[in-house]
């Protein structure tokens, strides 16, 4: 099956006029299970780990207490705290201790 070469050139150039794409953080969250997940927020300048935590509470993905008591690496494993603000494209490791 063979692509119309007018049907390719039209679907490039919607693709170039989409525009600037949003920069992502990415918390890959681990639980004791062995249960793996990863979520993609917007980022946001000068916003601490805190307040992407606290946004995350009411859909009960992460809370501030398990966030407290992680491990949390960034994608160099280094150990980061929730003062820490992430820069764009920073992947943050949530790995929960047995408490």
């Amino acid at each position: 099956m063979g692509v119309d070469l007018d049907t390719l050139l039209s679907v490039l150039d919607a693709c170039d006029e989409a525009g600037e794409c949003t920069p992502l953080i990415s918390f890959v969250i681990r639980k004791n299970s062995g249960l793996y997940g990863q979520i993609f927020l917007e980022w946001v300048p000068g916003k601490p780990l805190r307040r992407y935590v606290k946004e995350l509470a009411p859909t009960h993905v992460l809370t501030l207490y398990e966030a407290a008591y992680s491990h949390i690496l960034d994608q160099t494993n280094v150990k980061r705290r929730l003062s820490y603000v992430p820069r764009a494209g920073d992947e943050i490791r949530f790995i929960k201790v047995n408490r």
